[in-house]
């Protein structure tokens, strides 16, 4: 197996995460034998944590974040597709109030 570094193996938890929909905040966790970061989405708190030394039975990424979708961002984006549509029905300009309104009606 080949060891990939930190930065390598954030980069791809970092893709995985973004391509289910979320947007994460890094953390680190110094052990005494090895490091472990952890990202967060702000949206949905969905984790994903990633190990440099793992042991026989882990694996080197993991979590919920790089696992499924992001339900809050699914959710910002249905409130923006129907600010769009109460918009071009009411020939109005798309602004962030309609989108908040939006969400709310939603």
């Amino acid at each position: 197996m080949r060891l990939i570094s930190l930065k390598g193996l954030q980069r791809q938890a970092g893709a995985a995460a973004r391509w289910r929909g979320h947007r994460l905040r890094w953390s680190t966790i110094h052990g005494e034998s090895r490091t472990i970061r952890v990202g967060v989405c702000r949206y949905c708190e969905a984790q994903v944590s990633i190990r440099t030394r793992v042991l026989p039975n882990e694996i080197a990424i993991g979590g919920e974040a790089v696992a499924l979708n992001c339900p809050g961002k699914m959710a910002i984006r249905a409130a923006f597709d129907a600010a769009h549509y109460d918009a071009a029905r009411n020939r109005a300009p798309i602004t962030p109030s309609a989108v908040r309104a939006a969400k709310v009606r939603g």
